[in-house]
């Protein structure tokens, strides 16, 4: 029983070696080497000692400021008629919505009505593996007698 607790206490070392020296590789020092090995050192400039490289120390101070620091991104107007033709590429299901007749006469009186161009509403619906586009045809009235 000593010998096994022995060995798996040799074992669980060797474990933990090989656990220490990954994190070790992953996050120490090694992995954070800079490429410029004079990157932060201690200079004199200008009879002044300077730590890190500070940038307002090693810069030219004379040199021109250069014209654009940022590019601006170039704006571009709305295409008009972009959304027609994506949709001109969908399936189209019309679906109407119109009063009857007998409805119009109830509401408006005999010849006391007419119809309007109609409003459009599109609605979006996604089936899988297509797009289609319901176009409701909504039948807009008004009466004569108003202006």
């Amino acid at each position: 029983m000593i010998k096994e607790v022995h060995s798996l206490n040799e074992n669980m070392q060797l474990m933990m070696e090989q656990f220490i020296l990954g994190k070790q590789d992953r996050f120490g020092r090694s992995s954070e080497k800079m490429e410029d090995r004079y990157q932060i050192h201690f200079m004199k400039v200008d009879g002044k000692i300077v730590f890190f490289n500070e940038a307002e120390a090693v810069c030219d101070l004379e040199a021109a400021e250069p014209d654009d620091l940022e590019t601006k991104p170039s704006k571009s107007k709305k295409q008009a008629g972009k959304k027609d033709k994506d949709i001109s590429r969908l399936t189209i299901h019309v679906i109407p919505h119109y009063i009857t007749e007998e409805e119009l006469i109830a509401e408006f009186g005999e010849n006391g009505w007419k119809q309007l161009p109609d409003a459009i509403s599109r609605q979006y619906r996604f089936v899988p593996a297509k797009v289609e586009v319901s176009e409701h045809h909504i039948g807009v009235y008004s009466s004569k007698t108003d202006t």
